[in-house]
């Protein structure tokens, strides 16, 4: 069975929960086809995350092919170009500012749709209540396939009316934590079900937390993810000037690259003149991989942001995963898996004080990071193993594509 994904952009490093359910998704025998909405070169091999046996179609740059497919479409469906160009101009008149972008989206659809390659297709997923996620509603009124979407932050940025729309008419309609499952039933899809990010647990070998105390080397403070204001790594930064003027050892290490790097650098002056804080850029996967083997613990000091709003960080996840104990922030959907005094420490966000408090309790009682990195594992294996939420996707779509000699249905998803 052929899978078509749309995405903003491929291949990248900031989803690679969406890059693990795909693999698994080809590993199961079907066939995916990668709808890139954005015209241009791919990402540097540096940045690039390359995946086997998966096509990857990008919108053609060609003004002369843009306006052919649009014709074909026009032409051959005429109705369901009018319903999805219908939708898009309600929903540019409610929100002038996304205007330009929902057209975009509408004439990229509008390409794909008319590519013999994805004729054949069965099914269409996206991950986010964005830009993916209504190109998916549009591309399956085109194609005439069933849909789903995979929620994972509650902010909505496009025009709710339209984003309703999307969840309405999901046949699979997932989310990856309790909190982006109640915000699909309040868009109105009731058949909203959990499916939790995945990891590779099975190749990730747990180890017991990095030494803590070296009289060579100090204990390494990790932080990972995109420098963005909904992180938090300004307090982060901030809690380790507090440890610093207090005389504790440590090197802080921030994994990401992003627009408050400047501002980062700024407060983390005097951290870098003494060589207690590293912000090397992004990595690839494999590079972070190694990151979490010697770090002595991972911050994660989500907050809330204008910018936009965190959900679950795979971070989280994947160092847990390993071994690392974990301190949070009380913030979006953190605690449902760093759990206080269970499986990590939770302190609220955008209080320094407080998160370097944590850290020392952490760096003084290595029988507490080995207590809560265990349960952690535990719960990690059995609650986020990739095998089994993909397997749980797949077959909800099974139950949709899959019925030998039937058309595909669209139906409400079945909770497993």
């Amino acid at each position: 069975m052929r899978i078509l994904y749309v995405a903003s952009w491929y291949p990248t490093m900031n989803d690679t929960f969406v890059i693990r359910e795909i693999a698994e998704v080809v590993r199961a025998g079907h066939s995916v086809t990668i709808c890139v909405l954005r015209p241009g070169r791919p990402m540097t091999s540096a940045k690039a995350v390359k995946m086997e046996r998966v096509n990857i179609s990008q919108v053609s740059v060609s003004p002369s092919d843009f306006i052919r497919s649009i014709l074909i479409r026009v032409f051959n469906k005429p109705k369901a170009f009018l319903k999805c160009f219908i939708e898009a101009l309600f929903a540019c008149i409610r929100q002038p500012s996304r205007a330009h972008h929902l057209l975009y989206i509408l004439f990229a659809v509008t390409w794909f749709s008319s590519k013999q390659t994805n004729a054949d297709a069965r099914y269409i997923h996206a991950h986010f209540l964005h830009t993916g996620a209504i190109a998916s509603r549009w591309l399956s009124i085109m194609l005439d396939i069933p849909y789903g979407i995979t929620a994972h932050i509650s902010k909505i940025r496009f025009d709710k009316r339209l984003i309703k729309k999307v969840v309405k008419g999901a046949s699979i309609c997932v989310g990856d934590t309790l909190e982006t499952v109640a915000l699909l039933g309040s868009l109105g899809n009731a058949g909203a079900i959990l499916i939790r990010n995945g990891i590779d647990t099975q190749a990730i070998a747990y180890r017991e937390p990095a030494t803590l105390h070296s009289n060579t080397a100090p204990p390494i403070i990790l932080g990972v993810g995109t420098l963005i204001p909904p992180k938090g790594f300004h307090v982060l930064i901030d809690a380790c000037n507090i440890l610093r003027r207090e005389g504790i050892r440590f090197v802080c290490r921030i994994v990401g690259e992003g627009v408050e790097r400047e501002n980062l650098e700024r407060i983390g002056h005097e951290l870098i003149q003494t060589r207690q804080l590293d912000m090397p850029g992004s990595m690839p996967i494999d590079e972070l991989m190694l990151q979490y083997r010697h770090a002595s613990l991972l911050v994660m000091p989500s907050v809330p942001s204008d910018y936009g709003r965190d959900g679950l960080p795979t971070v989280i996840i994947e160092a847990m995963a390993h071994g690392v104990p974990v301190i949070g922030t009380n913030h979006a959907a953190i605690p449902e898996l760093v759990r206080h005094k269970e499986t990590g420490l939770l302190v609220s966000p955008c209080d320094a004080s407080a998160l370097a408090e944590a850290v020392k309790d952490l760096l003084d009682n290595p029988d507490l990071c080995k207590e809560l990195s265990l349960r952690a594992r535990q719960v990690v294996e059995s609650e986020f193993d990739i095998k089994k939420s993909s397997g749980r996707l797949l077959s909800l779509i099974s139950y949709l594509c899959l019925k030998e000699g039937k058309p595909c249905e669209r139906t409400r998803a079945i909770k497993l």
